[in-house]
């Protein structure tokens, strides 16, 4: 199966699927830590979110639809939302729009096989973030 990375169809959120979060240590994945991921693309979104003090606000989990203030406010930016499988089992990782347009480019119309993720520490002005790059690694089952 290809997976198409302009792809408009939505995942079914599965009750099983963990959540990705890039951190400046690696991926954190259920509270464990890997700085390096091996995964099969399925699927992707965009979401919109606004960060505040202390919570998220992301357009998946909105009532309101287009017109909602959060999701357009001048701060909220759009993310990729990415689901893979690793070993069988569903993941999903919400990637801001500079590794977004990392994996556009690696991938371009799509991309048939495994993707390899790698999240190292990036720091700017005494703030420090997971910094995610990609590689296309093969065709096996992840």
């Amino acid at each position: 199966m290809t997976f198409s990375f302009d792809s408009n169809t939505r995942s079914a959120i599965q009750a099983d699927t963990s959540y990705l979060k890039a951190t400046p240590d690696g991926f954190d994945l259920g509270g464990r830590i890997y700085p390096v991921l091996t995964v099969k693309p399925t699927a992707s979104t965009i979401v919109t979110k606004l960060f505040g003090p202390g919570w998220v606000h992301s357009s998946d989990q909105c009532d309101e639809g287009p017109k909602c203030p959060e999701c357009n406010d001048k701060k909220a930016r759009k993310y990729l939302r990415l689901s893979v499988e690793m070993d069988g089992r569903p993941l999903q990782i919400d990637l801001p729009p500079i590794a977004s347009a990392r994996l556009a480019e690696l991938v371009g119309d799509g991309i048939d096989g495994l993707l390899r993720m790698t999240c190292t520490r990036a720091e700017k002005n005494g703030n420090a973030w997971g910094d995610v790059t990609f590689e296309i690694v093969g065709k096996e089952a992840a």
